[in-house]
């Protein structure tokens, strides 16, 4: 059926072959149908059965499952019809714009797109560009009675070659995507030479889904060139598709879709954005989660609340350069330092993510864990000098952070923006934070790193022993390497301070009743005799242990039931033999724990 059938039609243009139409516009049989004429499309596949039927021709009828095209929004089976539309050559538009992605005038991040972009343009047909539809542009072709077609920029006043002013504008519209493909330079007053078209033309970075890559893209780039003579944009990011919560495409005509305004209303504008943002990456789908948005509320709580505690400790503030004296005041203005000059290469080369996962290990676990709480000492103190250094160390990393975070989170970073003293008008028009690698501090960093390991590894041990926060604990070390002893004793302040430990001793020995981590090849006790009841904690963890070893074992029969095996789904096998393994790592972490407090 070459009249019916995309595939069929390209095989009779081969061989020659006569096209014939069997269907009226209505999807009914035209004469051409011979004693079917006037049948709807399906009353007439039913006839042709009962006719071959009757005439003995009939072998057999079966079910056939098969692709038939629907309209989306009604359902409606669309069936392939051959009827005279509108094309475009597309050869001579389709060279220029595979020229200009090879000469890398124009590219695609990430770059296995551009592959894509030329198996698609290197192969490309003639464009059918008229759509019966209500909307969109009117395609400027007018027809007369006696056979005359009329194209023309204004609407004829008469025919040209009958002279009637009885003339009838084509009912076709142009293809949405063929005016998109206008967009870049239609919507500045284009044909006219506008100063916006003058400023704007061309942009720098377009950014889109997969998806439109042929339909949009790849046209918007050939309509530049065509009529503008130049590419409309030098880099096309092709970012990854948010699938709902069941992984679904987000859909307005099929409700499969998430309202930003209402997530909006819930967890904010910031959080939304950085929630959303931090998310993609560049695999091709990402499952869109509210717990991100969560984690973003959260951390603006954390930016609201950490300025507010560095704005209420201002108290005789001067401007002034920052001077850098302890280890931690090197290590925090040479992790800001790092972190500006990682930043700006993740927004350079448009991994989004990667700079708010930066930003947020930064502020929330750095800046705001340990700095802040190590700077609380010197704020709250006598020492001026000390207080300033800290006031201007403190100023410097927020409003660099700000900066570096306003893209993303523009609200917040303004207002917290407008309360940094001297900070100037606003942080969208201040400059992009320099990347000075000269305050980069290696050795600080590595010093400190070591610092905070030793600080977690001694809170976990309070926390897995139930010692009270108000309770100090004194700290024990063991290692062979001296250099590393030395950098925890000459810091130990910055565990009295964020670990609640009164004291820092070097041993060779092991220390009897106390807890034990591993840092590296550091061996770090905490004595708990005296600190709490060595027996009933003794107690408390043989109880747990008991209870996680009859648990394990439960699985452990589950997971040896061949009949459980065979029925259970692959996932909730799956989710047993995790459920065994974390339940493994229990009892052997809780064996442990009573072989300490045993000495």
């Amino acid at each position: 059926t070459p009249a019916h059938d995309p595939y069929d039609f390209e095989i009779a243009e081969r061989h020659g072959l006569d096209i014939v139409n069997v269907m009226t516009p209505e999807a009914k049989i035209n004469e051409n149908g011979g004693k079917y004429a006037g049948m709807d499309r399906y009353e007439a596949r039913k006839a042709v059965v009962a006719d071959l039927e009757a005439q003995g021709l009939l072998v057999k009828v079966a079910p056939y499952v098969h692709s038939v095209g629907h309209c989306y929004r009604c359902h409606t089976t669309i069936e392939p019809y051959l009827s005279e539309q509108w094309f475009i050559d597309m050869k001579p538009l389709a060279q220029p714009a595979i020229d200009v992605v090879r000469e890398g005038k124009v590219r695609f991040v990430p770059d296995r797109w551009a592959r894509i972009y030329f198996e698609w343009m290197e192969n490309i047909r003639d464009w059918c560009i008229s759509r019966q539809i209500w909307w969109g542009h009117q395609i400027p072709a007018w027809y007369c009675g006696c056979g005359e077609m009329i194209v023309a920029m204004e609407a004829p006043r008469s025919c040209p070659k009958c002279g009637s002013s009885e003339l009838e504008q084509d009912s076709d519209v142009l293809d949405t995507w063929f005016s998109s493909a206008l967009w870049p330079f239609a919507t500045m007053g284009w044909p006219d030479q506008t100063d916006d078209l003058a400023y704007f033309y061309p942009t720098s970075v377009l950014s889109t889904a997969r998806d439109i890559l042929y339909l949009w893209v790849a046209r918007m780039i050939m309509m530049g060139l065509k009529f503008m003579d130049d590419v409309p944009y030098h880099t096309v990011i092709i970012h990854p598709t948010v699938l709902n919560f069941e992984g679904r495409r987000m859909s307005k005509s099929l409700g499969t879709g998430v309202d930003p305004l209402e997530l909006i209303d819930s967890y904010g504008t910031d959080a939304t954005r950085f929630g959303i943002i931090i998310q993609t990456s560049t695999v091709q789908d990402m499952r869109f989660t509210e717990d991100k948005l969560e984690m973003a509320r959260n951390f603006c709580n954390k930016i609201w609340n950490a300025s507010r505690l560095i704005f209420m400790n201002l108290d005789g503030y001067v401007p002034g350069e920052i001077e850098i004296l302890s280890v931690a005041e090197k290590w925090i203005v040479s992790r800001y330092a790092r972190l500006a000059g990682d930043v700006s290469a993740a927004m350079d080369t448009y991994q989004f993510s990667e700079a708010c996962k930066g930003i947020y290990d930064f502020f929330w676990s750095d800046f705001c864990d340990s700095y802040l709480e190590l700077a609380k000492s010197h704020l709250h103190g006598e020492d001026r000098a000390a207080r300033l250094r800290t006031q201007r160390i403190l100023l410097h990393v927020l409003e660099g952070v700000m900066r570096l975070l306003h893209p993303i989170m523009p609200f917040i970073t303004e207002d917290v923006w407008q309360r940094i003293p001297g900070s100037g008008d606003s942080v969208m028009v201040s400059s992009w934070p320099a990347v000075d690698d000269a305050l980069v501090d290696a050795r600080s960093e590595a010093d400190m790193e070591l610092i905070q390991r030793v600080i977690v590894a001694v809170r976990a041990l309070r926390a897995a022993f139930h010692v009270p926060p108000k309770d100090e604990v004194s700290v024990r070390l063991r290692c062979a390497d001296a250099a590393l002893l030395e950098t925890i004793l000459g810091h130990d302040v910055y565990m009295r301070e964020l670990a609640g430990v009164s004291s820092v001793e070097a041993t060779q020995e092991k220390t009897p009743h106390s807890a034990m981590s591993l840092v590296g090849e550091l061996e770090v006790f905490v004595p708990l005799e005296g600190v709490i009841d060595l027996d009933e904690e003794s107690r408390r963890l043989a109880r747990e242990l008991d209870t996680a070893i009859k648990e394990m074992e439960k699985v452990e029969k589950k997971l040896a039931n061949e009949g459980f095996l065979a029925k259970a789904a692959p996932q909730i096998v799956a989710k047993e033999k995790q459920k065994r393994d974390a339940l493994s790592e229990r009892v052997t972490l809780l064996a442990s724990q009573i072989e300490q407090l045993k000495g």
